[in-house]
């Protein structure tokens, strides 16, 4: 599973999860970084977070084990149906039956 970023302040008992469905062009991360390193900044102020990368097909973890999640943007087409996609469509799926709260970033959009 994708390394945590530890961000600088307190945790709690569960932290963020960061669903990173997809990586930008090699030109863009080489300026800016990779998506990570973006929702780090935002969130300087925030909780810990996990990255899972699943476009590279780490799984992903038990819904309890995290109190919200952030799905990246991704430079994929969900129209495309690939597999770690629909795993990860599956996955929201079930979060939403358990009111966990999400948060959605713009993905198929190249």
């Amino acid at each position: 599973m994708g390394q945590p970023f530890f961000l600088p302040s307190p945790v709690s008992e569960k932290t963020l999860l960061l669903i990173q469905v997809g990586t930008p062009p090699d030109d863009i991360r080489a300026q800016v970084g990779d998506l990570p390193l973006w929702f780090s900044a935002v969130l300087a102020a925030g909780p810990a977070f996990q990255v899972v990368r699943v476009f590279e097909g780490e799984p992903l973890p038990p819904h309890d084990a995290h109190s919200a999640a952030i799905i990246t943007g991704s430079w994929a087409m969900v129209t495309d149906l690939l597999p770690w996609s629909e795993a990860t469509a599956q996955w929201i799926r079930e979060a939403m039956a358990r009111d966990m709260p999400l948060f959605g970033i713009c993905y198929g959009h190249s």
